[in-house]
């Protein structure tokens, strides 16, 4: 009887981790679920320190690529590739880029399509989403969880061009 509990255990364990899972620490495109009007791939955009992140169409360039930290257990951070000392910031219903200040998220990856995942702030109180299909609009921050895709995400691994 022993046994089949610390079987049941681990299983429940397993579970729990598999289902809360969070990106590994590496450097990727952050590329949005939902397509373009044109049906192309969005991915996350620096536009420099204090500027809003935008979407614009992926490619492997170095303002489209992202570096995941782990911060804690559960929390993480998001710094731009070609922004030294930058994190990714929440500033009015958007996110923004400022200098690097322990400003971390909760990446957990989507249990219904496992290949994405949600951006959240630490407390798990709001969500990264789009508002709109096309190129340039701005990474939103909203407390309201929709089933549309545009809060999901993909972490494609980093392919930098030179």
């Amino acid at each position: 009887m022993q046994f089949k509990t610390f079987v049941n255990a681990v299983a429940l364990a397993l579970f729990a981790a598999s289902v809360h899972a969070k990106v590994p620490a590496g450097t990727y495109s952050i590329v949005n679920k939902v397509p373009s009007s044109d049906g192309l791939s969005r991915a996350i955009t620096f536009n420099g320190e204090g500027q809003t992140v935008t979407v614009s169409f992926d490619d492997s360039t170095a303002s489209k690529q992202w570096i995941v930290e782990d911060y804690d257990g559960k929390a993480q951070s998001i710094s731009p590739v070609d922004g030294d000392g930058l994190q990714c910031a929440w500033g009015q219903d958007v996110v923004t880029v400022l200098p690097a200040h322990n400003y971390v998220w909760t990446i957990t990856q989507n249990e219904d399509d496992p290949t994405t995942y949600t951006i959240q702030d630490g407390g798990e109180t709001v969500y990264w989403g789009l508002g709109a299909t096309d190129v340039n609009t701005e990474v939103t921050i909203s407390g309201e969880k929709t089933e549309t895709g545009e809060q999901s995400w993909k972490f494609v691994e980093a392919q930098l061009s030179v």
